[in-house]
């Protein structure tokens, strides 16, 4: 709570499951936190303080909201990597799957929503670190209105584990840690 400078202890929801791939994406909707994990997916409302379980899996370890949607895209666990991605609309507790992109599959994809398209970068290694065909797009943009990906320029360096944001201008990328993403 900002005015009090405090922090409160949410009660955790109820029949919450682990998740083994060790991490949850979430999104504020404006109304309401999506928290989902390949095991659990819930809704938190402040307002209420109360959770509630989606019907719908949230997806993968990118996720951004579009002001409709949370998309999300990529994950896996234990060798494998996906490059499926999903938009879930809380409005009507229901979950679409994207189209196919041009993207190579990624455990840790990183991504963020410019308004009008979630870009979204992969590293195009596999899980053995293992480079992925050329031919499979290491940075890509998908438009929800369109329904429909486009390749953009692929990073110039690579860059370990970053984090990604608009700045109203363009994506903004950092830190740069170690070789490969």
């Amino acid at each position: 709570h900002p005015a009090t400078r405090t922090w409160r202890v949410l009660t955790p929801p109820a029949r919450a499951g682990g998740n083994y791939e060790g991490s949850y994406v979430g999104a504020w909707t404006g109304r309401e936190m999506l928290v989902g994990g390949p095991l659990t997916d819930f809704a938190y409302n402040p307002r209420t303080n109360r959770w509630r379980a989606l019907r719908a899996a949230l997806g993968g370890p990118m996720a951004v909201w579009t002001g409709r949607e949370m998309i999300s895209w990529g994950g896996g666990c234990c060798g494998d990597a996906s490059a499926e991605g999903s938009a879930y609309n809380p409005v009507t507790n229901r979950a679409r799957k994207l189209p196919a992109s041009p993207l190579a599959a990624s455990q840790r994809p990183i991504g963020a929503w410019t308004g009008r398209e979630v870009v979204i970068v992969v590293s195009g290694l596999d899980p053995d670190r293992k480079p992925y065909p050329a031919a499979l797009a290491r940075a890509a943009a998908y438009n929800p209105t369109t329904n429909r990906w486009r390749r953009i320029a692929t990073l110039p360096v690579a860059f370990g584990n970053p984090q990604a944001a608009w700045d109203g201008q363009r994506v903004v990328l950092g830190p740069r840690l170690e070789p490969g993403v």
